[in-house]
């Protein structure tokens, strides 16, 4: 017999055992499902983090307050960049690079215009002129916030995409010609702001919405939401051939001088490299496929086991068919092979089950994060093999056994 004819008869003797076949099917699926399912979610969150770090670059440094400080023995809290020091630094820093200046003025506002008002979700970033550039943001309308407007610190604003939906209802047309925005007025608390310019849509991170946000100018931000301990975050993108390294260098010799921190004292602010965030990102990923394979590899090998224990049931209900085919002329070789082919045909269909399903259940949090949909090719080559060698070995032994019959003994079997 031939391959096909094997995988004509597997199919025929499956379906013959229709709750048998359906049971083991499930089983495999789920243990499947359960692995794909983890593996496409992994993949979705990597390519938003992977998407985010594109945007900021691979050659993007921050600068914050340190966390806490050890001094004579005791813990403290490390002093706020304020906003003199964190406007010194981008003054001072010699290598070419483009400095950004930002604070979260505020991590729950809420918007109103007219009627509309937007939930008390919204970030208010305040930033200087280089934040859309380094934090990778583009315009879909607009324009970035003047000189003029930065040193006088006026009440302007950019909005987020998620934005405009909540607040601009009533203008007609908004939604493909965002130009009709500009000029109007929207409230900000108290405070009343004009729309500058509109964001190009940036979609969910893993960390927060970056649609769900406005950005005013800095000064306005220390005026409206400041205080004397308000901090102020630094990130630099370097630019030209100056290294990373460099960059860092400079940073902390420049911050030392501005916070004038002597020789013997440590540092008490942190500088946070792209590259760092990026390993580390890498590092969880790799964790995370790890222990999903684990998990379906257990899971495989109690599906092994149950099809294996199915498989020699069916031996012993099949003797006296076993004991038919010997006596027309088949080896043993053929009914090892017949056996072995049940084994795996109803892997790689319980298998593919799982795959479909697995892909299907992971892209549900590509529908939470407004993501692409993803298909994990390598991994679905890599479960559908998987698949044949663990049918492969679950029928092994099964088969063996049909094949050991003795076909006179079996003719003779009730």
């Amino acid at each position: 017999m031939n391959l096909v004819e094997n995988v004509k008869i597997a199919v025929r003797t499956l379906k013959g055992n229709l709750m048998r076949t359906v049971l083991t099917l499930g089983i495999i699926a789920f243990g499947i499902m359960a692995l794909m399912g983890i593996i496409t979610s992994i993949e979705i969150l990597e390519n938003l983090i992977n998407n985010n770090f594109a945007d900021l670059g691979t050659n993007t440094f921050e600068v914050r307050k340190a966390g806490s400080l050890t001094k004579s023995g005791k813990r403290k809290v490390a002093p706020p960049i304020t906003y003199q020091e964190a406007a010194r630094f981008k003054e001072d820093f010699k290598l070419p690079a483009k400095v950004s200046v930002y604070r979260m003025a505020n991590f729950a506002a809420a918007l109103k215009r007219k009627s509309y008002k937007t939930f008390p979700n919204v970030q208010v970033v305040s930033g200087n002129e280089n934040y859309l550039a380094v934090e990778g943001y583009d315009l879909a309308a607009g324009r970035n916030f003047s000189n003029q407007e930065l040193i006088s610190g006026s009440n302007k604003v950019i909005l987020g995409q998620s934005i405009l939906e909540k607040l601009f209802e009533d203008v007609r047309d908004w939604e493909n010609n965002q130009q009709l925005i500009l000029g109007k007025d929207v409230s900000i608390g108290a405070q009343k702001y004009q729309v500058v310019g509109i964001l190009e849509p940036k979609g969910s991170s893993s960390f927060m919405n970056r649609d769900n946000l406005v950005i005013i100018p800095l000064l306005n931000g220390k005026q409206k939401f400041g205080s004397i301990k308000s901090n102020y975050n630094i990130k630099v993108f370097m630019e030209g051939e100056n290294s990373m390294d460099q960059g860092e260098e400079e940073a902390i010799g420049l911050l030392r001088n501005i916070r004038n921190l002597k020789t013997a004292d440590k540092n008490d602010f942190e500088i946070t490299k792209s590259e760092k965030l990026k390993l580390t990102e890498n590092e969880l990923m790799t964790g995370l496929i790890v222990g999903a394979t684990i998990i379906g590899l257990i899971t495989l090998i109690g599906s092994s086991i149950s099809l294996m224990n199915i498989l020699l049931i069916s031996v012993a209900e099949r003797t006296r068919e076993v004991g038919i085919t010997k006596a027309l002329g088949a080896t043993r070789t053929n009914i090892l092979r017949q056996f072995i082919t049940e084994a795996v045909v109803i892997f790689i269909l319980g298998g593919s089950l799982g795959i479909l399903l697995g892909i299907a259940c992971g892209n549900i949090v590509a529908v939470i994060l407004k993501s692409s949909f993803v298909i994990p090719w390598k991994w679905t080559f890599i479960a559908l093999v998987v698949c044949f060698v663990t049918g492969m070995v679950s029928g092994i032994y099964p088969a063996y056994k049909a094949s050991r019959l003795d076909p006179v003994e079996a003719l003779r079997y009730e």
